[in-house]
């Protein structure tokens, strides 16, 4: 498989998005799961709100066929004027033009501010 590595930014094929369950199995996974990412996109919303601005730079990527990982570097400036900063790695894996996968991998305790 070959590589390609990029120090800029990077546009992706698509919006992050899920695959169309195809069978009932699938649907009712999606469900189920369907909760938890309900509850993480809340959480996601309730922090953004306590947030000024937020900034983001991908630092790098590298694709390998279907599989993307890219790196990001967050400034995240709360209304009280406190300034956080953290790097994540976006793990991605694309069916066609979509993603049928992602994970974000960070440091907690490396959100500094």
């Amino acid at each position: 498989m070959s590589s390609l590595r990029s120090s800029n930014p990077v546009t992706m094929r698509a919006p992050s998005s899920a695959i169309t369950p195809k069978t009932p199995q699938c649907r009712k996974t999606l469900r189920r799961h369907a909760s938890v990412g309900d509850v993480l996109a809340a959480h996601e919303r309730a922090a953004l709100a306590r947030m000024s601005r937020v900034t983001s730079k991908c630092v790098s990527s590298v694709v390998e066929g279907e599989r993307v990982a890219i790196r990001w570097n967050f400034e995240l400036t709360e209304k009280s004027g406190l300034v956080r900063r953290f790097d994540e790695i976006a793990w991605q894996e694309w069916r066609g033009d979509r993603i049928s996968r992602e994970r974000f991998f960070y440091d907690p305790t490396k959100i500094v501010g």
